[in-house]
């Protein structure tokens, strides 16, 4: 093969001529077919130069054959036969060199005519674009700022390992208030001391329970960025069946949308469910209680649907990586003619709400209480193995009780 014959410039199409109302489509025709004619050499299909386009090609680079193509290959029989064809390759990779820098010079004239089709040059979309980063930037640092302030002023409330982790071993129980509002949609989980420690917003037509870090109205002036909740539980239409999920999942919180568990059901916290049991009186409220595990090391077990983990729901009461709590009975009491519960060091007042929780093997040993103290106010007294925010959830699934 000549060299001038391997450079002959391919044969175009008629010259298309173009106007400012008048679309690419023809000059993408022309254009792309006279880059693939340029590309269609065996050595151009194999040639390491196509990658080199993202790195800014130079026109006088050549580069060679990647180890192990066609090209090499015949270089190889060559040498078997005693016969080189050196002139041949280089043609090649000339029309592949060539072909590659025609490539990116016409995206360039394409981006160019683009850009003044809609009346704007390559300097105006540099400056539209180094305005929308210079924004995007602003905005971030505004975010962090404020995370900032809210730390520097001990308001800073983005983990939830303290509301998650099991309440520490000790006889006693650890006692909370429960502020409720007038129409029953909001709650607040304060200490005795009354500091705030978890806000909790009922929404019907949703079926849900949102659990907020912040107490309401604290970040109207700071950041409502961090408003989203961080735990939601949804309830069953028939107000039987509560779900506690944890927004950001401890196993895919670094992972990817689609290699986490957001569309999967998310990390599982509990699962409530809800009875009705006969007395002698009528008819008692009951609940049953399934949580995660909990390791020896005193950590749970992370209820991950993408770690093969089922739904709490479906599980049987001797599954060995989950545990059950059910709600204790009430005694029958002569002097009130009722059934009551028993709260120790809690002056409780009669409530369809009140309830204790126990382990089914331990039925005398109250690991969870809450009873209503006053109008809109209830104590809510828990200790291991529930943490605070399950605590919390049983609490607020007596929404709907009366």
């Amino acid at each position: 093969m000549e060299l001038g014959a391997a450079m002959t410039s391919p044969e175009l199409p008629a010259p298309v001529t173009m106007d400012a109302n008048r679309s690419l489509g023809g000059f993408g025709q022309v254009f792309f077919s006279a880059v693939f004619e340029s590309m269609s050499s065996p050595a151009a299909r194999h040639s390491r130069s196509a990658p080199e386009l993202h790195r800014s090609l130079s026109p006088h680079l050549v580069l060679s054959p990647a180890k192990g193509s066609s090209a090499v290959k015949a270089d190889e029989d060559s040498l078997e036969t005693g016969t080189l064809h050196l002139e041949s390759e280089q043609e090649d990779e000339g029309k592949s060199v060539m072909g590659w820098n025609l490539l990116r010079s016409g995206l360039r004239m394409v981006n160019v005519v683009s850009s003044a089709m809609h009346g704007k040059n390559q300097d105006t979309l540099e400056e539209e674009l180094k305005a929308s980063q210079k924004s995007m930037q602003e905005r971030e640092n505004q975010h962090f700022a404020k995370l900032t302030e809210c730390m520097e002023q001990g308001f800073s409330r983005e983990t939830t390992t303290d509301f998650t982790t099991p309440l520490r071993r000790v006889s006693r129980l650890w006692r909370f208030r429960l502020l409720r509002s007038q129409d029953n949609t909001c709650a607040s989980l304060v200490t005795e001391e009354g500091d705030f420690l978890l806000h909790a917003r009922l929404i019907p037509e949703f079926r849900k329970v949102e659990f907020h870090l912040y107490p309401p109205g604290f970040l109207r002036k700071r950041d409502e960025l961090l408003s989203a909740p961080a735990f939601i539980m949804c309830y069953s239409k028939c107000t039987t069946k509560w779900r506690l999920v944890q927004e950001r999942c401890r196993h895919c919180q670094l992972a990817p949308v689609h290699l986490s568990c957001a569309e999967y059901g998310k990390q599982q916290l509990a699962f409530i469910q809800h009875l009705k049991r006969p007395t002698a009186d009528g008819l008692a409220n009951v609940m049953k209680l399934r949580i995660p595990g909990i390791y020896k090391d005193g950590s749970c077990v992370t209820w991950c649907p993408m770690l093969g983990k089922l739904d709490l729901a479906d599980l049987q009461d001797d599954d060995p990586d989950s545990q059950q709590l059910v709600s204790r009975s009430p005694d029958w009491n002569d002097k009130d003619k009722s059934l009551v519960l028993q709260f120790k060091g809690r002056n409780v007042v009669s409530s369809a709400k009140n309830f204790q929780f126990a382990l089914p093997q331990k039925p005398q040993s109250v690991i969870c209480q809450f009873g209503k103290l006053e109008l809109n106010t209830f104590s809510l007294d828990v200790r291991y193995p529930l943490s605070i925010v399950q605590a919390f959830a049983l609490a607020m699934s007596t929404s709907f009780w009366t």
